[in-house]
């Protein structure tokens, strides 16, 4: 699988992580808890980012891009789940909404990410059957 390894086990580690904090927002909420809106929006985030690393370790390597560009489009999908969560994360323990732009700053990164590999997929050779 090569260079889009990493983004199949990050994605799948995200998957498994958000599942075990969402069903803990769960449970607080019930038990009457109030939760910052933010906090709901960055776990929601964060698993499409988790899907999207997957989907793009799965097909980095049908591109037609060479290895610079998918290492790069791989690490920009990493640092895409990273930097939502550490901005969420920062907005709430430092109380500061402005904070939340790191979150924003990780969404760019997916986009980037996901328009390398959009690019790759068009410009890819044919398979041969």
């Amino acid at each position: 699988m090569g260079v889009g390894r990493k983004n199949v086990v990050l994605g799948f580690l995200w998957l498994l992580l958000f599942v075990l904090i969402g069903s803990t927002m769960e449970v607080l909420r019930m038990m009457g808890y109030e939760l910052p809106e933010l906090l709901v929006v960055a776990h929601g985030h964060t698993g499409i980012f988790a899907v999207s690393n997957v989907l793009i370790g799965l097909v980095i390597a049908r591109t037609g891009l060479s290895e610079g560009r998918q290492q790069a489009a791989s690490w920009l999908a990493i640092a895409a789940a990273v930097l939502t969560l550490l901005g969420g994360l920062l907005a709430l323990v430092v109380q500061n909404e402005k904070l939340a732009a790191v979150s924003m700053l990780g969404g760019l990164c997916m986009i980037a990410a996901a328009g390398i590999i959009l690019v790759g997929l068009l410009w890819a050779p044919a398979e041969v059957e």
